[in-house]
Parts: structure tokens; C-alpha cells; sequence
């Protein structure tokens, strides 16, 4: 699977390492993202919090956090797709508890062997 389908599409299955791989890295990349454009906007705009009311970082933390969203909740929906699980899940990791079993479910269980209704397996080697 490519990465952009990886990180955009909410169809198909994903195995563990899939899963962390793009949850660290996207994360990351978000962090990173952040960290510099909170530089570049206390350059720009002075760090003065008498002169800036704000608005300035929250559009500098706009875009990652989109991105950010999209990427997990796509993340998550094809982890669930593998261990059977429907993505419709996803909306209810708002749920602390929920969110906690979810982050059990997919990133420590296997999913489910074999072909299911999200598409094959992903970690049977077709040769």
C-alpha cells in the first residue's frame, strides 16, 4: 500500500507496524511543524503578548492540525478494519475510555487472519 493511501484513504488494512509507523511519524512531523512555525510567528509578530492577541499561532496550527486528524482517524479506520471492526468507531476516540481501548485494539492486537469484508490480509505474503 503507498503511503498516501496510508495516510488519506479510509479504505483497505493495516498492520501493527503500519499503524505506528505512520501514527510517530505524522505526529512528529506535527510537532516539528509546530515548533517552527511558532519561531517564525514570534519573529515575525514580537513576542510581546501585549501586541498579539493570538490569532497569529492559531493559524500557524491550523493546517497540522487538519492534516493531523485526517491522518490518524484514516490510520485508525483501516487498523480496525483489520481486527474486523468497522471505522465508524474512529468519531468515539473523542471518549477518553474510548480512546484508550481503541489505542489497545489497534495497536496491540493482531488483526484478524486472512481475507475479511475490508480486503486481504495484510501481513500474508503473496507470492
Amino acid at each position: 500500500m503507498k503511503l498516501t493511501q496510508i495516510l488519506f484513504s479510509f479504505n483497505g488494512r493495516i498492520p501493527r507496524q503500519a499503524f505506528w509507523l505512520a501514527t510517530l511519524g505524522v505526529w512528529g512531523g506535527s510537532f516539528v511543524y509546530l515548533f517552527l512555525a511558532a519561531g517564525i510567528a514570534v519573529k515575525v509578530f514580537g513576542s510581546s503578548s501585549e501586541e498579539s492577541n493570538g490569532g497569529e499561532a492559531l493559524l500557524a496550527m491550523g493546517p497540522p492540525l487538519i492534516f493531523l486528524a485526517w491522518t490518524q482517524a484514516a490510520v485508525l479506520a483501516k487498523r480496525l478494519h483489520d481486527t474486523g471492526r468497522t471505522g465508524w468507531w474512529v468519531p468515539f476516540s473523542v471518549i477518553p475510555i474510548v480512546a484508550l481501548w481503541l489505542l489497545i485494539e489497534a495497536g496491540f492486537v493482531r488483526g484478524k487472519p486472512g481475507e475479511n469484508k475490508y480486503g486481504a490480509d495484510p501481513l500474508e505474503k503473496n507470492i
